[in-house]
């Protein structure tokens, strides 16, 4: 399992570094585990974003570009679980809290809210969170 994690997290690093050098550049809640994309291997993968926003929506899109492009592609070895809080902060704390309670193999935080709250959920956990749209991470 560490080994999973692992793979997945430097994966990510790596996916998400070539996401935002491209500019950053799914949709619906789906279950936990999909029959295509169950077995050794797969992830789950929660992505909550803070808002509809084109910027956002391109942060998101290159995030599961640069995963596919590592081979983790949903419905092969990934299940996504996406959510918008609606520019809701309660919204995005409720998601965080889903994410961490169904216990996904990582989550994508879209925008500072939501990356605050994710963090703040995954805090005594071993869910790695990755972020983009932050401009100052720090601080935040």
């Amino acid at each position: 399992m560490m080994i999973k994690k692992r793979f997945l997290t430097t994966s990510l690093c790596l996916t998400l570094t070539v996401s935002l050098l491209a500019g950053c550049s799914g949709s619906g809640e789906t279950s936990a585990v999909t029959s295509s994309a169950s077995g050794e291997g797969s992830y789950t993968i929660g992505i909550t974003q803070y808002a509809e926003h084109g910027s956002l929506d391109n942060c998101r899109e290159g995030f599961l570009e640069g995963l596919a492009e590592a081979g983790i592609e949903e419905g092969v070895n990934l299940n996504i679980q996406f959510q918008n809080a609606q520019a809701d902060s309660g919204a995005a704390t409720q998601i965080a809290s889903q994410f961490v309670s169904e216990k996904v193999d990582l989550i994508c935080a879209i925008a500072t809210p939501s990356a605050q709250s994710c963090v703040n959920a995954a805090l005594d956990t071993d869910i790695p969170v990755v972020y983009t749209a932050v401009s100052d991470p720090v601080a935040a």
